[in-house]
């Protein structure tokens, strides 16, 4: 944090609205407490990582299970630097979804990457503006299941970096595709063995 303390994000059960809450812990330098806060409704809610954003505060990326129609979705969620919710979006459509860490993009809004539900799991990369409109989506994958893991930004674009079991020599192999701002895919990388 500014301060020169830390955030931490992940997931808890105990005393949670649903199944599992959201989680986030602020702390001092010396990883004292300084807050903690719940986000989540009834279902089972995730966080996986934190960014700060431009315009002050955070984007926290996770899963959203607390749907009216029991699935899971990619969910974002803006906060202020006392963890105060700016705004909370989830994204998706039937079966389960996931995003496991964005990037800001140089719009002011952000990018995200992780799985839909597909033919089995599909990499997925979804933009969002400043406020957490839909902008656009990109779906890559094939007959098994296939990931979105870590992104970076890059000088034309950004990578996103993830695991397919769809493409390589066999087994899980590492993903690598580079985009440029729009979504577009202008190279992809596998690397790996049989296994």
């Amino acid at each position: 944090t500014p301060e020169e303390g830390f955030l931490l994000v992940g997931r808890t059960d105990s005393d949670a609205l649903g199944g599992s809450d959201a989680w986030l812990i602020c702390t001092d330098a010396s990883g004292d407490s300084i807050w903690s806060r719940k986000y989540g409704g009834n279902g089972p809610d995730w966080a996986y990582s934190i960014i700060p954003a431009s315009a002050g505060g955070y984007l926290v990326t996770g899963r959203f299970g607390s749907t009216s129609s029991g699935d899971l979705d990619g969910w974002l969620l803006r906060i202020d630097s006392d963890g105060e919710t700016l705004w909370s979006r989830n994204y998706g459509g039937t079966g389960t979804q996931t995003f496991f860490s964005s990037i800001e993009s140089p719009d002011g809004g952000f990018v995200s990457t992780g799985f839909r539900a597909g033919t089995g799991f599909d990499l997925w990369v979804l933009a969002v503006d400043s406020l957490g409109a839909f902008e656009w989506e990109t779906v890559l994958g094939g007959t098994f299941d296939d990931c979105g893991y870590g992104i970076a930004p890059g000088s034309d674009g950004f990578v996103v970096a993830g695991q397919t079991l769809s493409y390589g020599a066999g087994g899980g192999d590492l993903w690598a595709i580079r985009f440029d701002w729009g979504g577009d895919s202008l190279s992809s990388l596998v690397l790996g063995g049989t296994e």
